[in-house]
């Protein structure tokens, strides 16, 4: 392949590759595959292994929730819902304030994991993918997914799910532990709603984590929009059990698609190709040859 073939081939990969996500794994790595979700759906997927919850339950299989969560034991596919109340009575589960989860009696085994609860619609645009792009982690991603009320505002965010034997860590040397969670976050639209749910939540009182230890969004697990930037600065964040959560850097062996700074590094060495080539067509023109790109 000569110089110029290979330039034109370095440019087409730089403007075509998807972009790393959320500094954990690029959502379209060998092997995953796109979640056919209309609006307000779920989908039942394998996991690929067992998965031990915070609420000690061990599941092979899990929901995906067309609203921005995950779900283990019951799906939940509607953005706001009646259901009895843990504690009698019935509640309105709202995906936007994780606390409804909590207090609801959505299932036995009810687990939700909600990296960005919101009414989203991913029948009007964008893509949802899973899968593994190592053994015992799988990875769930929504890529540009929309609001339902309002199609042009899109969101890009993603939860990974650490599962037995892990030897990870990040790339400044914190251990991934077994059974973690993890969520990262590219772009946000401003919700209609104004706030996202972003938790870990078990029904029947069982268990709220949310990320206001971290100073963002409130003890219900709300994340109005003025905090939406501070998610994608976070990113990505790491949950460990019922522990709080905490800030964690990229994770080595995780970030299956190159790096945000290597496509600025390959750009720099693309604009170098460029000036050698035209300094060679610029030197063959005055020996009287001719150049063509």
């Amino acid at each position: 392949m000569s110089v110029r073939s290979s330039l034109r081939a370095a440019l087409g990969a730089l403007l075509t590759a998807p972009a790393l996500l959320a500094g954990i794994v690029d959502p379209f790595f060998a092997g995953s595959t796109a979640v056919a979700l209309g609006n307000d759906d779920s989908v039942l997927v394998d996991l690929g292994f067992t998965y031990h919850t915070p609420n000690s339950f061990n599941q092979s299989q899990v929901w995906i929730n067309s609203n921005g969560s995950i779900s283990l034991g019951t799906p939940m596919p509607d953005a706001s819902f009646s259901i009895g109340s843990c504690c009698g009575g019935t509640i309105t589960v709202n995906v936007t304030d994780p606390s409804t989860i909590q207090q609801s009696a959505l299932g036995d085994e009810a687990e939700v994991f909600m990296p960005f609860g919101a009414d989203l619609d991913p029948s009007l645009g964008g893509s949802v993918r899973i899968g593994n792009p190592v053994p015992n982690v799988f990875v769930a991603s929504w890529i540009d997914v929309p609001f339902h009320a309002d199609p042009a505002l899109t969101n890009t965010f993603q939860i990974v799910l650490i599962g037995p034997n892990s030897s990870f860590q990040t790339t400044n040397g914190v251990a991934i532990p077994s059974y973690s969670i993890l969520f990262g976050y590219s772009d946000l639209g401003a919700s209609p709603d104004g706030a996202a749910g972003v938790a870990l939540a078990g029904s029947y009182g069982d268990y709220l984590v949310t990320l206001n230890s971290l100073g963002i969004g409130d003890a219900n697990g709300m994340v109005g929009n003025g905090d939406f930037a501070n998610l994608v600065a976070a990113d990505p964040i790491l949950f460990n059990g019922l522990t709080s959560p905490m800030v964690v850097g990229p994770i080595e062996g995780l970030a299956t698609g190159p790096e945000p700074g290597s496509f600025a590094l390959l750009g720099l060495g693309l604009v170098g190709m460029a000036v050698v080539l035209r300094r060679r067509a610029f030197s063959a023109n005055c020996s009287g040859s001719t150049s063509h790109w």
